[in-house]
């Protein structure tokens, strides 16, 4: 019941802002949440197309939100070790959209950290004999950053610069991306 708390506070300052509540993506002045995910879509999930997206995508486009970045948070897993979490930022309409979905969503926190690094880019893995072509990449709403043919697959950026819930679903819509995630690079401290 803690999160109840934030979201009547936004929700209130929503409408006495006069934001429109029914826009299509998050203002940047929407609340961020740190999403727990599980590690895959379940096989037997409800859409057979999510099989085909990391659940942080899934996370992003049931929240019809944006995809900032991940961070460590321990909140969500207090009794394990620090796990890297998604901080997607969603209108506080869309909240009970992403809390709800509980094949992906294992659960979601509003205590974010005050370091967290930004995700720009994504991983989409396709058949090697079926790699997309420009005009491919241009449907996904995605430019070519580099391909990795032994493995099959390439790291993409979208075109306007932002992972959404808009970007996921025109991902979907091509057969030729086989999945989808986020592409993060970590650092290893010596």
């Amino acid at each position: 019941m803690r999160w109840l708390l934030p979201l009547v506070v936004t929700a209130l300052l929503a409408t006495l802002s006069g934001r429109c509540e029914a826009c299509d993506t998050p203002d940047a002045d929407d609340p961020m949440y740190a999403v727990k995910v599980r590690q895959a879509v379940p096989k037997n999930s409800k859409n057979p197309d999510d099989q085909r997206l990391s659940p942080i995508l899934v996370a992003t486009r049931d929240g019809n939100g944006i995809l900032k970045g991940v961070c460590e948070l321990t909140e969500l897993e207090p009794d394990g070790p620090p796990r890297m979490v998604p901080l997607i930022q969603i209108e506080a309409g869309n909240f009970a959209a992403i809390k709800g979905n509980d094949e992906v969503v294992l659960g979601v926190s509003d205590k974010l950290p005050k370091n967290w690094q930004p995700v720009s880019q994504l991983m989409i893995s396709f058949h090697q004999n079926d790699i997309p072509n420009e005009s491919d990449l241009k449907a996904m709403g995605v430019k070519h950053v580099e391909t990795y043919l032994p493995g099959s697959y390439m790291i993409v950026e979208p075109i306007n610069n932002t992972i959404d819930a808009q970007l996921v679903k025109k991902l979907v819509d091509n057969k030729k991306m086989t999945y989808a995630a986020p592409h993060v690079s970590m650092k290893a401290v010596p």
